[in-house]
């Protein structure tokens, strides 16, 4: 039965490189895809997940049956300090005989020279998964010199990493073609990038083959954009329907607007032309009082309006049903 590997590269974006306008989340994904490649070629299972929680990624890997756990990192400290780290759960596990071995491929070929391999139960994804962990920091990506590095090897150190795994379970390795140039295109040739504007590519924090995961590392202030630059997600939310001038003059004088230059900003802001608004608060400021029907009907009486179709197109013009005032003369004169 052939064995079972997880790979779980790190999904880290936001931890940028010292050379490259790149993330760790990135690199590692694509250390992540040459080891996957090289094991497969070796008779490996493999199983990668790479944007998923920690705890998903346990879960998957407890589902999948995994022999070993192999999560891909990249480290950091203080700029200068370089090499390859390692972590297990135990000094006398699996997960320490799988550690060297790789260690042992993996260190050699690296630039820094602090490298060690260690015990340590407080990460996750060694005390967590049910298969030995082989946790891999590969160098650190906060000196420029083991970032370039990395930058440049991506191919190189996922088929390494593959032959210290290969190793581990006894397995003869079977190199591929040339390990030292770097697959950089996905098979599908589209890449959803992930960044603040189209333009800004400075800001771009990934790039991806598949949309799903694009949108999972797209955090409030980016956008996905497919490769021609359109805009994929989020998608553009429809303006609310606008009110009228009359509406929101009435707005105004209701308070909700606020005054001065506040009001100004505000209706602006919204979408509003200021001195239409205010023009029309002003109209309907000066507008003359509308009197009572009641009113009207006793200036009927008194014969202000006139009488017949001159009354009533009197009152139609002055804004009044000539039949509600009529009915309330009649009433008055009853």
């Amino acid at each position: 039965m052939s064995k079972k590997v997880f790979l779980s590269p790190s999904n880290q974006y936001d931890n940028r490189y010292a050379y490259g306008n790149t993330t760790e989340g990135v690199q590692c994904g694509k250390i992540a895809e040459a080891c996957k490649i090289a094991l497969v070629r070796n008779g490996i299972d493999v199983m990668l997940k790479h944007d998923e929680s920690m705890q998903e990624k346990c879960q998957k890997s407890n589902e999948f049956g995994a022999d070993l756990h192999v999560p891909i990192h990249t480290n950091a400290f203080n700029g200068s300090v370089t090499g390859t780290r390692m972590f297990c759960y135990s000094a006398s596990g699996e997960g320490m005989k799988a550690c060297k071995a790789i260690f042992n491929v993996l260190a050699p070929i690296t630039p820094g020279t602090s490298e060690n391999i260690k015990v340590d139960t407080s990460l996750y994804e060694v005390r967590t998964p049910n298969a030995p962990t082989a946790y891999i920091e590969v160098d650190f990506h906060d000196n420029p010199t083991s970032a370039k590095w990395i930058v440049e090897n991506t191919t190189l150190i996922g088929e390494t990493i593959a032959k210290g795994i290969c190793n581990y379970f006894g397995i003869t390795y079977k190199a591929g073609g040339s390990a030292s140039t770097p697959t950089e295109k996905p098979v599908s040739g589209e890449l959803y990038r992930v960044r603040k504007t189209w333009k800004d590519a400075a800001s771009q924090i990934g790039a991806f083959a598949i949309l799903e995961n694009a949108i999972k590392a797209c955090k409030s202030g980016y956008s996905v954009f497919d490769s021609k630059g359109n805009k994929i997600y989020p998608k553009a939310q429809p303006a609310p329907a606008k009110k009228t001038t009359a509406e929101v003059a009435k707005e105004v004088l209701e308070g909700k607007w606020g005054n001065g230059a506040e009001r100004k900003s505000k209706l602006e802001k919204a979408g509003y032309n200021y001195d239409e608004v205010q023009n029309y608060v002003n109209k309907l400021v000066s507008a003359p009082t509308k009197k009572s029907v009641d009113e009207i009907a006793r200036e009927v009486i008194a014969g202000k309006w006139g009488n017949g179709l001159s009354r009533k197109l009197k009152l139609k013009k002055a804004g009044y049903n000539p039949s509600e005032v009529q009915k309330r003369v009649n009433q008055l004169l009853g």
